[in-house]
């Protein structure tokens, strides 16, 4: 998907509330600046990065949203690491719900 579509911006605001919004990469500026601009403060801004900090392991999130540019120009493996996380984090959050 083209850049300047909106789509981060309908990410952001469809996300449910304190959710973990995984940025497309390390430069976290403009996303956590949408996010204020959004007023949802609320959104945890990480990088891809954030499944191999400590800070996360084991931490439960309300919803887990990944930006819709996150696997331009990834590898495969790289996507298949992602998805692992992202499912695990989403597990983790029903299991608290039920």
């Amino acid at each position: 998907m083209p850049r300047g579509t909106g789509k981060t911006t309908e990410q952001m605001l469809n996300a449910p509330k304190g959710a973990l919004f995984i940025w497309c990469n390390d430069s976290l500026a403009y996303p956590i600046g949408l996010a204020v601009k959004l007023n949802r403060r609320d959104l945890e801004i990480v990088s891809p990065a954030w499944m191999n900090d400590y800070r996360y392991i084991g931490r439960s999130f309300t919803g887990v949203v990944a930006d819709h540019a996150l696997y331009d120009n990834k590898s495969d493996e790289d996507c298949d690491q992602l998805e692992y996380h992202i499912a695990r984090a989403n597990r983790l959050i029903k299991e608290t719900i039920e």
